[in-house]
């Protein structure tokens, strides 16, 4: 099924409406598949980053650094919505090609980022 209807949490889900609500294109960072299109079919799995070796996280970071690269050429800015595992490596290789990387959720609570999408998806 298309990877933006494969992931179903409540967090995801509210994730997902505020991206595209944002006039950008927007991925999804899969531990198994890395850099995913929302529309890319990709099949059902029990992988997380958490679980991978810090060498592992870093070529997953790279590897998901470079594809962005190639599907948008030109970036000045990179808004992350993801863990700090995806970002842990990430917004490292990001910068050596982006001027500014955000990170809106860094520092909250479950309960506080979905307050936060919350209050995003409702005044958009």
């Amino acid at each position: 099924m298309p990877a933006k209807e494969l992931y179903v949490s409540n967090w995801f889900v509210k994730s997902k409406r505020f991206v595209e609500m944002q006039p950008c294109n927007w991925y999804i960072l899969s531990a198994k598949y890395g850099l995913t299109a929302p529309n890319s079919p990709i099949e059902n799995y029990n992988m997380t980053l958490k679980l991978l070796k810090k060498d592992e996280r870093h070529k997953w970071s790279h590897d998901v650094a470079t594809k962005l690269k190639e599907k948008e050429h030109t970036i000045d800015e990179v808004v992350i919505l993801a863990g700090k595992y995806y970002r842990e490596f990430l917004v490292t290789e990001l910068l050596t090609f982006c001027k500014k990387v955000i990170i809106p959720l860094e520092g909250l609570r479950l309960g506080e980022q979905i307050s936060w999408l919350n209050s995003r998806i409702k005044n958009g």
